[in-house]
């Protein structure tokens, strides 16, 4: 497909960072990504909605599905790898702007012990993916949904008295506006000791003062993606 004068190229994908993507193919390629697990999806390319990334997921956030869901759960199995001293079994757990559940799965599906009484979800736009994914897992926790809150909502003080032992982001806090990632960070910090960020970026790049210091970087070749792992910085 060419790029047409009326859709500029974006040059690079904003959810996966792929290269190439062209403005005006959002709808045909996430109809062929979303929930066709083939090799005919496109994996690589989501293409950037005409009126941004909000634009983007409030109009197809309902069928939302990461085409890297393998590399996600592949990342989510080193979390023991990082923090050590946190049982899993236990611990309290944000899925943090969650898409479709692919970190929440990727949890309950694996042999940590997770289970849904230990998670909550937020994402503004993925509710209806994300309780549509999970489904099976509602017999042990009827009402598992994702909270609506947005970046913005944290950083106003939606998590409230929240606290939680481990805060995983994935493929979404690069999408984070710049202006509201100081105030994002610090109510994340507020909230836990312990941040994961899966991301196809080097974008966020997170700074001490606002609330955490990287711990340790994991860089995955097969699936191009990373892991850092935070904890609070301390006084």
């Amino acid at each position: 497909m060419q790029c047409s004068p009326a859709h500029p190229c974006s040059g690079r994908c904003e959810r996966c960072g792929a290269a190439g993507v062209f403005r005006g193919q959002c709808q045909l390629q996430l109809t062929r990504a979303v929930g066709e697990n083939d090799d005919v999806a496109i994996r690589n390319e989501y293409a950037t909605h005409l009126d941004g990334a909000d634009g983007y997921y409030r109009e197809f956030g309902h069928k939302y599905r990461n085409p890297h869901e393998d590399g996600v759960a592949a990342m989510v199995a080193r979390i023991p790898t990082l923090f050590p001293e946190l049982d899993l079994q236990k611990a309290s757990l944000l899925d943090l702007a969650c898409g479709s559940g692919e970190v929440t799965i990727a949890l309950l599906n694996s042999n940590l012990g997770v289970t849904a009484n230990q998670i909550t979800a937020c994402d503004p736009y993925t509710s209806d993916a994300f309780a549509a994914r999970t489904k099976t897992h509602q017999a042990t926790r009827p009402g598992l949904t994702a909270e609506p809150w947005s970046f913005a909502d944290i950083a106003n003080g939606a998590l409230g008295e929240r606290r939680f032992d481990l805060i995983v982001c994935a493929y979404a806090l690069h999408l984070c506006e710049q202006s509201w990632l100081p105030a994002v960070c610090m109510a994340l910090a507020a909230a836990s000791d312990r941040l994961v960020v899966i991301t196809p970026h080097k974008r966020p790049e997170l700074e001490s003062w606002w609330g955490w210091t990287q711990h340790e970087e994991y860089r995955d070749p097969a699936y191009r993606i990373r892991l850092r792992s935070y904890e609070t910085t301390k006084a």
